[in-house]
């Protein structure tokens, strides 16, 4: 989102890296930011897209994704690699601005969604809607982040042994 180019050092860097940032405020320059990330796979670059747009407070549960998640992978006609990722929201809370705190982080890649998949946005052949397809993307993505969130509690809960 174009809030985070305007954090020090941070913003600038990701935008140096070639961070497209999106203003969500304005319809007209969010479809701009979305025809620039396609440019970009079409020029063979990766693209790393957060769904949901923003951090959640509560890192129990994914968000709802965005909308333009399904353009730009209808674009791009190129697969789809879903990576979970749990633990950041201890790293950097959303509550506190500027501190960031040593923690474990548990990434997970999910199977690819190749374009022939029913729930991939260019595949012209499914009969499901752009709304259930991000819903079906989400419940998969979901699904792993529940399953490592249980993960990193248990883990987080066990006594640490020792040996005398």
């Amino acid at each position: 989102k174009i809030e985070v180019r305007r954090i020090p050092l941070i913003g600038y860097y990701m935008e140096k890296v070639g961070y497209q940032f999106v203003d969500r405020g304005k319809a007209r320059k969010a479809v701009q930011s979305i025809e620039r990330v396609v440019a970009k796979l079409r020029e063979n670059n990766a693209v790393l897209i957060y769904p949901e747009g923003t951090r959640s407070n509560d890192a129990s549960q994914m968000l709802p994704f965005k909308p333009g998640t399904i353009k730009v992978a209808r674009d791009g006609h190129l697969t789809i690699q879903p990576i979970v990722i749990f633990g950041t929201q201890q790293i950097k809370p959303t509550t506190v601005p500027f501190s960031i705190l040593p923690h474990r982080v548990m990434i997970r890649i999910l199977p690819a969604i190749m374009p022939d998949n029913e729930i991939h946005p260019g595949n012209e052949a499914s009969s499901i809607s752009d709304k259930e397809r991000l819903e079906k993307m989400r419940d998969i993505m979901s699904r792993a982040y529940e399953d490592m969130q249980a993960e990193y509690y248990r883990s987080k809960n066990k006594p640490v042994s020792s040996s005398t």
